[in-house]
């Protein structure tokens, strides 16, 4: 890519944002308006991943508990198995 080529580019940049169409008055009073909307999706799809996260962790307490419970178990058998063997 040459000098010429960057700087042809940067031109078609500029004159796009130039062109854009809420450049008139009224298009660009309610381009604030649109900006704090968008805000507001992201706001609201954020506070709906903080609910499933509450879910989620509830899952991951539920699986470790489970996890303990089974170790505990393997810790048992083992320790019978164990005992059984040396008080012989």
């Amino acid at each position: 890519m040459t000098a010429h080529d960057v700087e042809t580019e940067t031109s078609r940049a500029v004159i796009d944002v130039i062109d854009r169409p809420y450049n008139t008055r009224k298009e660009t009073a309610m381009y604030p308006y649109s900006e704090i909307l968008r805000a507001l999706g992201r706001i609201e799809g954020e506070l709906i991943q903080i609910r499933k996260l509450s879910e989620r962790v509830s899952a991951l307490e539920q699986a470790q508990s489970w996890l303990k419970g089974g170790w505990a178990i393997l810790t048992a058998a083992v320790l019978y198995m164990f005992r059984g063997i040396s008080g012989k």
